[in-house]
């Protein structure tokens, strides 16, 4: 994943990008096409193309295949274990420290403030590895992290010659099928767990603003003033405000102000109803005697 980050001339990108180019000229490729399905000879071909992308960031210095060698403090069942997933994944197993690219130390339990740190940043936007999962995981995030963190180029960093990681580093290779980030599994010479600067706990992450900051919000739209009321008798509660159009007011359906038009009023031609005769009380009183 980082060879896809490594933006520099004669960088990982650039050998990937030009071997790919050239098999789909070999091959006489209109368009990269990858196949979906699990076999067929255009599944092998896009194979082959992957592995000559592989070969030459090795031939490139680009890419480098671990080489492990395994303390003889880890015990023989997780030593045989971690040597098995290795050569799985086409790694080699060294002899001795000095010609290992990997020094393999007994697992250690994680410490419960390791969740997330930043690789790299673009003003707010971080890219965040979450830790114990592939770089395949990363994810871009707009996050304003609560150190200082400078704004560096992709493919900047230098790797180490020497990693000196847990026997988690090799077992976890299988259940995800690539190799882990050697960063989230150092250890010191004592094989004690090595605590990152720049990690991010739950409570960080937890602790941002479920909103942009006020300066990154888009200015609210001025509401439009309403209409002048129209004048005219109303007749109905549901119809048109006005009725001089005609039978054009009729057949023109009330648009709501989302733009979606209501049903037609299928009372707005017709009369009111007449009005209901008024009726009075007279209570009879003696000055009021009632006609005989």
């Amino acid at each position: 994943m980082k060879c896809f980050l490594d933006f520099k001339p004669n960088g990982g990108l650039c050998h990937i990008l030009a071997t790919a180019y050239r098999f789909k000229q070999e091959q006489g490729w209109r368009r990269f096409d990858f196949p979906s399905g699990k076999a067929g000879s255009r599944m092998d071909r896009a194979v082959e193309m992957l592995v000559a992308a592989e070969r030459a960031l090795v031939q490139n210095r680009c890419l480098t295949i671990p080489c492990v060698f395994v303390r003889p403090e880890v015990d023989k069942a997780t030593a045989t274990k971690v040597k098995d997933s290795v050569r799985r994944h086409q790694g080699t197993i060294a002899e001795t420290e000095a010609e290992a690219t990997h020094i393999v130390y007994p697992a250690v339990d994680p410490t419960e403030e390791e969740y997330a740190r930043p690789t790299m940043r673009r003003d707010r936007s971080v890219l965040l590895h979450w830790y114990y999962f592939p770089d395949s995981y990363d994810s871009w995030s707009v996050f304003d992290l609560p150190f200082e963190f400078s704004e560096t180029g992709f493919g900047t960093s230098t790797p180490k010659s020497t990693y000196k990681v847990t026997a988690t580093w090799a077992l976890d290779i299988d259940q995800y099928n690539e190799w882990m980030n050697e960063e989230d599994y150092e250890v010191d010479d004592n094989g004690q767990k090595k605590v990152h600067k720049f990690r991010l706990t739950v409570e960080d992450l937890m602790a941002q603003p479920s909103h942009p900051p006020s300066s990154a919000k888009k200015p609210k739209r001025k509401r439009s003033p309403s209409p002048p009321p129209k004048l005219g008798k109303r007749k109905s509660g549901r119809g048109p405000s006005n009725l001089a159009a005609g039978s054009s007011a009729m057949t023109t359906p009330k648009k709501t102000r989302s733009g979606v038009d209501e049903e037609e009023d299928l009372t707005q031609g017709m009369e009111d109803p007449p009005a209901e005769p008024r009726i009075v009380e007279v209570v009879a009183n003696p000055s009021n005697p009632p006609n005989s």
